[in-house]
């Protein structure tokens, strides 16, 4: 039976309002269930002054690497010129 068989059954057995509602309380089941997960992970999270610094450390290390990616192109740009 294919699944757009089985809808149509359940459909035509219970009526529309039946089946509607059985996914509606699922998707609310999921939604609390991920809600409950969020509020548990962000009793853990560090102070926001914390979560801060740490974006601005992360930031200023790929503007390095950048800058050593522009070096080492230019170095490649001479090597290449006198040649």
């Amino acid at each position: 039976m294919t699944p757009s068989a089985i809808v149509s059954k359940l459909w035509g057995q219970r009526g529309g309002c039946w089946f509607l509602r059985c996914i509606n309380d699922q998707g609310a089941v999921l939604a609390s269930a991920l809600k409950i997960a969020i509020l548990e992970a962000s009793d853990n999270l560090p102070d926001p002054d914390v979560i801060a610094q740490e974006i601005v450390e992360d930031l200023e290390a790929a503007l390095e690497q950048f800058r050593e990616i522009v070096v080492d192109l230019d170095d490649s740009k001479v090597e290449k010129t006198t040649h």
